[in-house]
């Protein structure tokens, strides 16, 4: 059954795109400040533009019609935005495994430390209003590694722990699921820093799954980790 799908669509596409005995397509892509690529007898192709490349432009200078899917990643650049509150206010601190705070900027943080993570999730600007069904992706940046299974203690004064439902850790994320809560919530995790350089530490986001208006973002910035 797949197989006679995959036919029957096979040839709905050469009737509408016409047959492969047509001309082959002629494509030059080009970028500011990059020289042209020609593309020909191609079915798929990938043009990447460097950061701060431009305007990058595609023509198809052949008599076959050609199909064109542009996928843009990245992350935003320290300063690029502020944080927003939108229902939610975020906020992501480091510490030392002796609870002193880290500045992420500042080269404090050196390869091979163990570093606390938390993130702090609060309703904004009531913070007595309750939240419910919250999801926050935290994106890590390179250079972090989280240790699976290694949790980060409380520190003394610091607000209670997120009611987590769920939580998965992936090399470049951890996402939490929690549960009903009011007032200021912690997530917290421990990490290691594995490489050294300066990385873009990506926004924390938060928002409910059922009410996607009630959200908050924590601005970007950068995580610099000396040999």
């Amino acid at each position: 059954l797949d197989n006679a799908v995959a036919v029957a669509a096979a040839a709905a596409a050469l009737e509408r795109w016409g047959s492969a005995s047509e001309a082959a397509p002629s494509v030059v892509a080009s970028a500011d400040g990059a020289a042209d690529v020609v593309l020909t007898n191609t079915l798929f192709a990938a043009v990447e533009a460097g950061a701060g490349a431009g305007k990058v432009s595609i023509q198809n200078r052949g008599a076959s019609r050609i199909l064109v899917e542009r996928r843009v990643e990245g992350a935003p650049q320290a300063g690029s935005f502020a944080a927003t509150t939108n229902g939610i206010a975020v906020a992501r601190r480091y510490f030392s495994p002796d609870g002193e705070p880290l500045d992420p900027e500042d080269g404090s943080i050196r390869r091979g430390d163990t570093v606390f993570a938390e993130i702090s999730v609060m309703p904004f600007p009531d913070a007595g209003a309750t939240l419910e069904s919250v999801v926050i992706d935290e994106l890590l940046p390179a250079g972090l590694e989280p240790q699976i299974g290694a949790e980060a203690p409380q520190r003394k004064g610091g607000a209670p722990a997120l009611n987590t439902i769920h939580r998965e850790v992936r090399d470049d994320r951890i996402t939490v699921f929690a549960g009903e809560f009011s007032g200021e919530r912690v997530l917290r995790y421990a990490a290691q820093a594995v490489s050294d350089g300066s990385f873009a530490l990506p926004p924390v986001q938060a928002g409910e799954m059922y009410r996607p208006g009630i959200t908050g973002t924590a601005a970007p910035g950068r995580l610099v980790i000396s040999e």
